[in-house]
């Protein structure tokens, strides 16, 4: 029942984990191709609300939902969204009607920019001086990539679990029975 128990703790991250990388990527009406400015649909700063407000369900669409979020860019976009979503909504809001682009491509803009503020200007700069346009909203999305991703988040969300799992069982006697070894290892030295 022990094992059973600690193989559940054990496989629930990794299973969950997998599951999350997947829908990362079903987008909701993908329309890449079709642009804001041809379709005459740009968001619009409200005075009266002091906020950008979608001026038709087409501003709403296409994106990316949080795990799209944490494996293009990684935790602190993450962070972000789930801290202040009203928030990166604007922000996505505001760079979709100041550059004319698709709901996709502003959100990719902006995690690069909440990740790496540095890299992104950097790049942006880079881009007004003639270099390639970098597409934020595909940034590790491919396969490989994906791949070493999910081994690193299984790696990582295992460890963690494990530790998690431990102190809670244990209820901190391990920590404490190995602080009390350290206290006595330094005490002889």
């Amino acid at each position: 029942n022990h094992q059973r128990t600690t193989m559940m703790y054990t496989l629930l991250p990794l299973l969950l984990t997998i599951l999350q990388t997947a829908a990362a990527f079903t987008f909701q009406n993908n329309n890449a191709a079709r642009t804001l400015s041809a379709l005459n649909m740009v968001p619009r700063f409200s005075k009266t609300t002091q906020k950008w407000e979608p001026t038709s369900d087409k501003d709403t669409e296409g994106g990316y939902d949080l795990m799209g979020s944490l494996i293009r860019q990684g935790p602190m976009p993450f962070i972000k969204r789930v801290q202040d979503p009203d928030l990166y909504e604007q922000m996505v809001l505001k760079y979709m009607a100041g550059d004319g682009v698709d709901r996709l491509e502003a959100q990719g803009n902006i995690d690069a920019f909440l990740a790496n503020p540095n890299d992104w200007i950097v790049q942006k700069n880079a881009e007004k001086r003639g270099a390639a346009k970098y597409d934020y909203a595909k940034a590790n999305t491919n396969t490989g990539q994906l791949i070493k991703t999910t081994i690193w988040a299984m790696i990582v969300f295992g460890y963690i679990g494990r530790i998690i799992y431990v102190f809670w069982t244990t209820k901190g006697e391990l920590v404490a029975d190995n602080l009390q070894v350290i206290d006595q290892v330094m005490i002889l030295q």
